[in-house]
């Protein structure tokens, strides 16, 4: 009986970390670009059209602009929708005059529109109307600024072109989608899914059309803002003068407040070393190259937030040997840091531009005779549990549910555990 009870509550628990891994996984929310709703599902076509998407650290634009031509016969008034991502401007226009919009819950747009199960599944939609003669064209503008959620580990993502399956999204054919990242650096991005790198430019632009495309995800931390938000953060008011000296281009100033707060230190929290890399980028942003190579000499660059600093600090390296020809300096820069990133985009932008040899690039490992094939790997059944509840409406109901299941199944061990206990008693 007790190896039962002890195999259920293994069951049990293996079951909760299976399903919060499911619901409370790596599955960041983001900014999600859904795309335009033509809510009452009209006879309608776009002759022409385009989609922008600019990120700005955590700050994403997003640009639709389409024209529709209606097919019927009759003049129709269509209702198109967007919804919510942490969107706080929201600017349609028709044929260049801006018209009014509304927000409303899903539960309107089931009761009016008819939509059921439509996804994603968001409490919250903007919409507007457009009238369309028989056999007419109107183009519509949407114009709209959202905030990018911070993930976990402090990165950001933006999923882009997903959900575009879904009945009532607006489709065109070979129709031209651009994202544009303000101030990009190749060390800012983190991971690229559904799009080879080399899509990726240099300066942060990815041009390709909609046709094809399941979804990108792009994740990305911009670490300047990073590095400055920790000193922002401080409840002291040096650590935040310090930030603005430098966002502000005053870095004379920058450098001095540094000085007077190292020599005085008063924010617990606040590490030193994020200090001198603040004073260190004073100088690089001021010209001061030289200065700023010697301040990170004496660097500890992993008390310094964010972790991706050393990378940021490696490519300002490469970029400065580069540009003064040094030869050797350059060689070994690049070394240091494709040893770490080689795989990664960083990796693949370091080979792109020139910077490792072809006799340097890690070789394609081949397969091991002793590992098994995906095929011939046994099925993982809490994996395929997890993903069966991913998305599941209830996850939370039946978290709950089996968490009150784990403490009943402990309980009742315990309370078995206690009445079976020797006693013993002590006369005088």
């Amino acid at each position: 009986m007790k190896k039962k009870m002890y195999a259920a509550v293994l069951l049990v628990a293996c079951m909760l970390f299976a399903l919060s891994a499911s619901v409370y996984g790596d599955d960041p929310e983001g900014y999600n670009h859904y795309g335009v709703y033509n809510l009452k599902n009209l006879n309608i076509e776009v002759a022409a059209g385009s989609e922008t998407v600019t990120v700005s650290q955590d700050q994403v634009r997003t640009v639709y602009e389409y024209t529709i031509l209606n097919k019927d016969s009759t003049a129709v008034e269509a209702v198109f929708g967007v919804p919510d991502s942490g969107i706080h401007r929201f600017v349609p226009t028709v044929d260049g005059s801006q018209v009014k919009y509304r927000t409303r819950d899903e539960a309107y747009l089931q009761r009016n529109y008819g939509v059921q199960g439509i996804e994603p599944e968001k409490k919250l939609w903007f919409l507007f109307n457009v009238n369309i003669g028989a056999g007419e064209a109107r183009t519509f503008k949407i114009d709209l600024s959202a905030a990018v959620p911070q993930d976990k580990d402090n990165s950001y993502t933006l999923k882009l072109l997903e959900g575009r399956g879904y009945a009532g999204v607006i489709k065109g054919t070979r129709l031209p989608f651009k994202l544009a990242a303000e101030a990009f650096r190749p060390y800012d991005l983190i991971a690229l899914e559904g799009l080879p790198y080399e899509h990726f430019s240099d300066t942060g632009e990815v041009n390709l059309t909609m046709e094809g495309q399941s979804g990108i995800t792009v994740r990305y931390q911009p670490v300047e803002k990073l590095l400055y938000g920790k000193l922002l953060a401080s409840v002291y008011k040096k650590p935040k003068a310090i930030a603005r000296a430098v966002v502000g281009k005053k870095f004379t100033e920058a450098s001095v407040l540094c000085d007077e707060y190292l020599a005085a230190p008063l924010d617990a929290k606040l590490e030193p070393e994020q200090v001198r890399m603040a004073q260190a980028e004073a100088l690089r942003l001021g010209g001061d190259y030289i200065g700023y190579l010697e301040k990170l000499e004496d660097l500890d660059l992993t008390k310094v937030y964010p972790d991706r600093m050393r990378y940021k600090t490696a490519f300002d390296k490469i970029q400065y040997y580069d540009t003064i020809a040094n030869a050797a300096a350059l060689e070994e820069a690049v070394k240091a840091l494709y040893s770490e990133v080689k795989g990664a985009y960083l990796g693949f932008w370091l080979e792109s531009n020139g910077y490792i040899r072809e006799e340097s690039k890690p070789a394609v490992p081949a397969p091991s005779a002793a590992e098994p094939k995906d095929s011939d790997r046994k099925p993982n059944p809490f994996a395929a549990m997890a993903r069966t509840f991913s998305g599941f409406k209830y996850q939370g109901t039946v978290l709950l549910v089996l968490g009150f299941a784990l403490g009943f199944i402990v309980g009742r061990m315990s309370r078995k555990k206690r009445r079976s206990r020797s006693m013993y008693l002590f006369r005088d």
